[in-house]
């Protein structure tokens, strides 16, 4: 990346030092803007098996959720389901995903042992006004906003 600096010819010595030196200051302020954007950027990316949205944070690794600063424990199947809506929030998930990414391509899909857990994580998540909407013979979808 160049830049040119066109200037009056009747731009005395010291005026062109000192604008040098104030591009020079902001190309530096730039760079450093680019290099702390870059960062972020990493940062998201190398962790994607965290959620955090600054009031519910779910490490799928660790099999950790914590809602408001307050640890919820759930069981590994109703935490698997979880962990597959937080990846997406808002968005529906098909039954059939969930199932998959809860108990794997070999059972075939029981959308009522589905609903049974869906019903104990309406349950658990209502004390922390975090919703699991359901779409009607599609799938469902978490909603991370806070009902007031």
């Amino acid at each position: 990346m160049s830049l040119e600096v066109v200037l009056p010819k009747e731009t005395r010595q010291t005026e062109v030092g000192s604008r040098q030196d104030s591009l020079a200051s902001l190309v530096n302020y730039m760079s450093l803007i680019e290099t702390t954007v870059s960062e972020r950027m990493e940062q998201n990316q190398s962790s994607p098996d965290i959620y955090d949205d600054g009031y519910l944070r779910v490490e799928h690794g660790n099999y950790y959720v914590s809602c408001g600063g307050n640890s919820l424990k759930l069981p590994r199947t109703e935490f698997l389901i979880f962990s597959r809506l937080v990846r997406t929030p808002e968005r529906i998930v098909a039954a059939k995903d969930l199932w998959d990414y809860a108990w794997g391509n070999d059972k075939p899909l029981n959308t009522e042992s589905l609903h049974v857990y869906i019903y104990r994580l309406r349950a658990k998540l209502a004390t922390y006004h975090l919703q699991i909407e359901t779409m009607v013979n599609v799938g469902y979808r978490l909603m991370t906003k806070a009902v007031e």
